[in-house]
């Protein structure tokens, strides 16, 4: 008999992208064997994602989000646990981050991403920005918002 999940969770990312293609990746950790992933937060039951994220990356970033397009959300295991991701392309023309609530950040080129420690929810993103395309010619960066 398959043994059922005790716990779900719902996690928010924010793709932050800034008109030249490339993306924000923080990290939690200044360690170096820290994982990167995109910057996101945890959904509190009963609340609004968007505005959830939206606060999460001004107050831990510094970064206002100019528009918040959802992805297709997905669903990850992680033991006796299943988090289901909600993911967002968040576009800003302004690139001055700052790592209030985080060890570490960096804007990286989608076509970058592979030399990064990403942890396994992160590569999942990855892969898909890296599959949605980009313009001829930009050396993998994806298509400016």
């Amino acid at each position: 008999m398959a043994r059922q999940r005790d716990r779900t969770a719902t996690q928010l990312r924010a793709i932050i992208q800034r008109s030249n293609g490339t993306c924000l990746l923080v990290r939690r950790s200044a360690a170096a064997t820290s994982a990167w992933e995109f910057p996101g937060v945890s959904l509190p039951p009963n609340s609004d994602p968007v505005e959830v994220l939206r606060r999460t990356c001004w107050r831990d970033l510094a970064v206002r989000l100019e528009g918040v397009i959802p992805q297709a959300a997905w669903t990850h295991g992680c033991g006796t646990c299943a988090v289901t991701y909600r993911c967002y392309l968040c576009p800003v023309s302004r690139d001055d981050a700052l790592p209030l609530g985080y060890a570490e950040l960096r804007w990286v080129r989608p076509a970058e991403l592979a030399e990064y420690a990403l942890d396994a929810p992160t590569r999942h993103m990855a892969s898909w920005l890296l599959t949605r395309g980009g313009a001829p010619g930009d050396g993998g960066a994806c298509a400016p918002f």
